[in-house]
C-alpha cells in the first residue's frame, strides 16, 4: 500500500466518521477540564479512574475505525467485556 493509498483511505475514514469523532473529541476534552477544575481528592481520584476508562475505550475505539473502515459507540464497551 503505498503512502497516497494510506492517505486517502485515512480522508475517506474521516471524512465518513466526522461527526461520531468530534463527540468523542469534546467528551475527553470536557471530561478533562471537569477533572481539572474540581479540587476535591475523592471527585478527583474518581474522575481520573474514569479519565483512564475513557481513554481506553477511546484507544480501541480508534484502532476499530481503522481497521474496519466505520466507528460504533458500541466499540468503547469492548474491551471491557
Amino acid at each position: 500500500m503505498s503512502n497516497s493509498e494510506i492517505r486517502s483511505r485515512a480522508w475517506g475514514i474521516y471524512k465518513a466518521n466526522i461527526i461520531i469523532l468530534i463527540a468523542v473529541t469534546s467528551a475527553s476534552t470536557v471530561l478533562s477540564l471537569i477533572k481539572d477544575s474540581i479540587n476535591n481528592s475523592v471527585v478527583d481520584i474518581l474522575l481520573f479512574i474514569a479519565s483512564t476508562v475513557f481513554s481506553i475505550g477511546y484507544v480501541y475505539f480508534i484502532y476499530r475505525l481503522w481497521s474496519d473502515g466505520t466507528c460504533k459507540f458500541s466499540h468503547f464497551k469492548t474491551p471491557f467485556a
